[in-house]
Order: structure tokens, then C-alpha cells, then sequence
């Protein structure tokens, strides 16, 4: 671990459309900071944490424990107030020199804002596995995203707390069209998801790979492993077989293992999906398929041991 860097929970507390908020009225986009800072500094000393950096319409925070953390962000949220937060805790490491602070978990805790509902809380796993345990912090979860600069997918929460909103939409575009995530107050947590109609692609693709898959195992067996048994004179006691056992007349060797590979390339080619994770697997065969995970830009071709990402 590098000098000065510690592992914190950091706390990101926004105001919501501040931009707007400040082109329409400067004196009220103040005031709502100054309410900020006041109503942010009335809570702290409660939950043991600390203000470490002002960013005019946030305030970066940081606690020992994470428990505090949620109970500070849930407890800031209820309080009345003329303005709207969005707030995201993440716990990971930091560097703090003098007035500063920056790291990997202070870049994270912002990027993870966008995905908080107004008037919520969102939490990082890291944050959501030491908390789920706690009877007095509800969650929901509400899937895995890709962050800016970060290659995995972050697996985000929110907190359902009575008097905390839950209720918003994510919004995803893909190759393939948008995707809307509807999360309301059910007693669920989840809502609705709706798909654009391009989402009928994954359906038309299922189709597509199937018969594909089927030919692809059909010429091959049909051309190359016919030839194989040609070569080795083994179609000699493949017809004797058929003609003395099954007592029929004997078929082209040719077709025969077409006909094979034809019903192994249906059984093992199409597509699977599961929409509860967003998923979806375009197989031609077991080692050659096409994964769109959580119907991202993240298109990964396997093709014999072979990865590529794009």
C-alpha cells in the first residue's frame, strides 16, 4: 500500500440540478450550498465523521465505519430541506495530503452518484455486504454497472429505509437499442423493465445462431468426419452394422452423420437469456458463443479459448 493511503468510506453528498439551479438564480443556488454545509456539519459529530473537501454543489465526506456512514446519509436525507441530495457512499482506499484528497475510492464514490435516486442513497458492494446485516438499513439491489475508467462491473444498492426514495429510472444504451430500469416503492424493490424494440434483435439472433449452429455442426460432420471414416474404410462396418442390426437399408454414410450433427448442433446451439441480470449468451456452439452482458457495449467473442473484448 502506498504512503498515506488508507482504506475509508467515503461519503459524496450532491445537489441536485445545481447547474440549473445556479443559471436560474445564483442567490438561491448559494443559499442551498450554505443550507448544505450547515445541515452536513449538524450531523457529524453523531456519527463520527468528517468534512473533508468542499466542492461547491457537494461535500466530500469521510467515516470509520460504515454502519455510521449509512445512518448519517439516511438521517441527512429525512431532514426538511429546500433543496434535493443525491448521495453515494464507497468504501476503498484514499490518499490525504494537507487539504487534499484524492484515490481511486474518492473517484469511485462520485461516479456511483449518478446512479443514487433524488432524495437517495446508493452504496458500493464493498459498502452493501458490511451493512446487510444491520435490522435498522434496508437495501436494494440494483444491479451491476460499468463505471467510467473502470473496465468490471461495480454492483451498486440502495437504500429503502422508510422516507428514503427509491423510485427512478436507469437508462442504458447499447448496440442494440435502450434499455430502461424502473425501480419503485414496491415491497420488492424492483419494478418494471422495459425494452425498446430493438430489443427483438436477441430474439431474431436466437433464431439465426440456431440454424446456423445446426449447419455448422451438419457440414461438419456431413464433409470431414464422413471423410475421416472414408479414409480409415471404417463406412464398411458402419453400412454392415446398420444392415444386420437395425435392419435397414443402408443410407449414404455422408448424410447419416450429417443427420447427427445436425441434431447435436440444434441441442447445442441458440441463445439464452435472463433479463433478472440482463443477460444474454449467443451460442454456435459451447466454444464458440457470443455473451452481451447487461446489454452493454461489451461485446465478447469466444472462439476456441480465445478472448476479445471490444
Amino acid at each position: 500500500m502506498n504512503a498515506g493511503t488508507k482504506l475509508t468510506v467515503i461519503v459524496f453528498s450532491d445537489i441536485v440540478d445545481y447547474t440549473k439551479i445556479s443559471s436560474d438564480s445564483q442567490t438561491t443556488a448559494l443559499s442551498f450550498v450554505k443550507q448544505h454545509e450547515k445541515d452536513v456539519k449538524s450531523l457529524l459529530d453523531k456519527y463520527n465523521g468528517d468534512l473533508l473537501k468542499n466542492l461547491g454543489d457537494g461535500l466530500l465526506l469521510k467515516f470509520e465505519s460504515t454502519r455510521d456512514s449509512a445512518l448519517f446519509s439516511i438521517d441527512l436525507q429525512k431532514l426538511e430541506k429546500s433543496y434535493e441530495l443525491r448521495i453515494s457512499i464507497h468504501q476503498g482506499d484514499v490518499i490525504q495530503e494537507e487539504s487534499d484528497i484524492y484515490g481511486d475510492g474518492v473517484n469511485v464514490a462520485s461516479r456511483i452518484n449518478n446512479y443514487s435516486p433524488k432524495g437517495g442513497i446508493v452504496l458500493s458492494k464493498s459498502v452493501a455486504d458490511d451493512v446487510s446485516n444491520e435490522k435498522d438499513i434496508s437495501l436494494i439491489d440494483i444491479g451491476e454497472y460499468y463505471l467510467k475508467g473502470k473496465k468490471a462491473l461495480f454492483q451498486l444498492f440502495v437504500v429503502k429505509n422508510q422516507g428514503i426514495n427509491v423510485k427512478q429510472k436507469i437508462i442504458k444504451s447499447n448496440l442494440w437499442g435502450k434499455v430502461t430500469k424502473i425501480f419503485n416503492d414496491r415491497e420488492s424493490g424492483f419494478g418494471t423493465r422495459e425494452f425498446t424494440t430493438k430489443s427483438i434483435f436477441f430474439y431474431i439472433s436466437s433464431l439465426a445462431l440456431m440454424i446456423l449452429g445446426s449447419l455448422y455442426h451438419y457440414l461438419f460432420y456431413f464433409y470431414f468426419l464422413s471423410s475421416i471414416f472414408q479414409v480409415f474404410n471404417l463406412d464398411f462396418y458402419i453400412f454392415n452394422f446398420i444392415t444386420t442390426y437395425l435392419n435397414v437399408s443402408s443410407p449414404s454414410l455422408n448424410h447419416l452423420l450429417g443427420f447427427i450433427g445436425l441434431i447435436i448442433g440444434i441441442k447445442n446451439s441458440g441463445c439464452e437469456f435472463d433479463f433478472s441480470k440482463m443477460e444474454a449468451k449467443l451460442s454456435i456452439s459451447k466454444r464458440i458463443f457470443i455473451r452481451l452482458n447487461q446489454m452493454e457495449c461489451n461485446l465478447r467473442l469466444f472462439f476456441f479459448g480465445t478472448r476479445f473484448d471490444r
